[in-house]
Order: structure tokens, then sequence, then C-alpha cells
């Protein structure tokens, strides 16, 4: 995601005022007969979260996305119906898709609101069976991080490659959660393991 899409985001978030961990801006739009809405908060400045649902007809699907990089690849579309994933596709990508969220943000101004309130956020979030890319931070255990995790880690937050190869080799794992009321800060998070918290650049 390029940086002025970026700033925008950040921007209208903090237009809003009081922020708790609940607030979120909210940005839709419809492509290709698919609803997109793009979800986005900066409660953890240094993990910012951005989720997406996209609706089609009678399927819905929730991804994680990261704000500094959206080059997402279809792989990690985990459990996507085939319904929305033929409408996002063109020449078997998802650059158009990416393209139009971009231009969207920058031309649109987001409507504010808490998660705990959105009943499309929370129940598609309920009803997607075991999530593995959910959009809050809230733990790490000492259950060694599978390669699986840390790759797709990778691509939807923005941690450093290098720090989270550091938290595998320690034999731990980051934990998310669907609940806004559970999220903690990640550089708390990884303080407490005495792991230091690069940020990809």
């Amino acid at each position: 995601m390029n940086s002025k899409v970026k700033d925008k985001l950040i921007n209208d978030y903090n237009s809003v005022g009081h922020h708790i961990d609940d607030t979120f801006t909210k940005y839709h739009f419809t492509y290709n007969d698919v609803y997109v809405n793009i979800y986005f908060d900066a409660y953890d400045s240094q993990a910012l979260s951005l989720s997406v649902i996209l609706i089609y007809g009678m399927d819905y699907y929730y991804t994680s996305l990261n704000v500094d990089d959206t080059d997402t690849n279809v792989e990690y579309l985990h459990k996507i119906p085939l319904g929305i994933l033929k409408r996002i596709l063109v020449d078997k990508k998802l650059d158009d898709l990416f393209d139009h969220l971009e231009e969207h943000i920058l031309n649109n101004a987001p409507v504010a609101g808490r998660y705990s309130n959105d009943k499309l956020f929370s129940s598609t979030l309920k009803f997607s069976g075991k999530r593995k890319d959910l959009p809050f931070w809230k733990s790490i255990k000492h259950v060694r991080m599978s390669d699986e995790t840390l790759n797709r880690l990778r691509v939807t937050s923005n941690i450093s490659l290098s720090t989270l190869k550091k938290i595998q080799s320690k034999n731990m794992t980051l934990v998310k959660t669907q609940f806004p009321k559970d999220r903690k800060n990640i550089k708390m998070i990884l303080d407490s393991k005495g792991i230091d918290l690069e940020l990809r650049s």
C-alpha cells in the first residue's frame, strides 16, 4: 500500500476524536458485484489493523491485510468461497482489486464505528470457523511457531521477518484475537519476553 493511502488511513482515523480499543474507520464499495468493506484502526500505532470483509450473494469472507504491503497472494486467502474468488481475480492476481481499494480510500471519507456494534464484523468472524488471521494481537505463548504461521504473519502483519524468526527460535508463537477488548500492544507483548520489535521497512 503506498504511503499516501497509509497516511490517509491514519489521518482519517485520527480525525475521529476520542479513540478506544474498539474504534474503527470503515470504507465500503462494490467491485465486480462483490461488496468490499474495509476496517482500519491505529489504536496500536506499531500494529496498524487493516481488515477486509467481502460479500457476494450468501458468501461472506474475512481477511487481515498488512497496511504496509497489500501484495497478498491468493494462497493466503484462507478458505475463500469460490464465488467470491472468481470475481476478484484478474489474470489470476488480486492487483486490480487492491488498486480499486486504494483509490477508494484516497477519494472517499470513511464512517466511524465500534467493532462491538458492527454486526457485519462480529458475525462474519463468528461464523467463519477457526480463523487463523484474526485482527488483533492478544499474547505470546510457549509453543513453537509453525513455518506456516510464520509465513502467514510475514504477509499479513508489519512485523519484520527477523523478529518473527526470533520468536520462533525461542519456541514461542504470537496469539491473535477477534475481540478488541482482549487486544494488547504488540511491543508490550514482545517486551515481556525480552524480544525487540522490528517492523518491516
